[in-house]
């Protein structure tokens, strides 16, 4: 079983402060951390929810040995292809880079892969915990912008709920979160996880 880690999160979100404000249609400053705080954990709902990546980030991969199978499968789509290092401690205990001409990665599948070479065996590894770690980064992009545009409404729609309901659940609505939210979020959702 693969074991995940956040190297470098998001250096934006995918809501800019006036989107989200311009959505609330609020003008002063008087909430602007609360409203701050709202985007990222919108954010964070729907990357949960949807199981991907908004914008671009950093993860490492952990596997105790490589699959019988000739790909390994990365959560957290869609893949990128840049900065892709493939580490794995041989036989012997040593830490070893492993070339990519051995594998190719395949940024277009959901979710992404890594898809041994014509030919290519996975190399032999010492018997421990992790002995395999693949960095790689996922997202949409770097831009907000490169965010599908219904993940942005549904952020839209989260932090105006939360902003007008200040608690859990409301008293006069019974809803933790509006059903529009989950209606847009559905389709991009990474079903190989129960």
């Amino acid at each position: 079983m693969a074991e995940y880690v956040i190297y470098a999160g998001p250096t934006v979100e995918p809501l800019s402060a006036a989107e989200a404000k311009s959505h609330l249609r609020v003008d002063d400053a008087t909430d602007d951390t609360l409203i701050g705080d709202y985007i990222e954990a919108a954010r964070q709902f729907v990357e949960a929810f949807t199981r991907r990546q908004l914008i671009t980030a950093t993860w490492y991969c952990y596997l105790d040995e490589f699959p019988a199978e000739d790909y390994i499968e990365l959560n957290f789509p869609p893949l990128q292809s840049t900065n892709f290092v493939l580490k794995y401690y041989d036989v012997n205990g040593v830490q070893q880079t492993w070339a990519a001409s051995n594998y190719s990665i395949d940024v277009a599948s959901i979710p992404g892969r890594v898809i041994l070479a014509y030919g290519v065996s996975w190399p032999s590894t010492r018997d421990i915990y992790n002995a395999i770690q693949i960095t790689f980064k996922a997202g949409y992009g770097d831009a907000a912008t490169a965010v599908p545009e219904a993940l942005r409404l549904a952020m839209r729609q989260l932090i105006s709920h939360w902003y007008e309901n200040r608690e859990a659940v409301s008293t006069d609505k019974q809803m933790t979160i509006p059903l529009g939210v989950e209606r847009l979020l559905w389709p991009y959702r990474d079903l190989r996880f129960s």
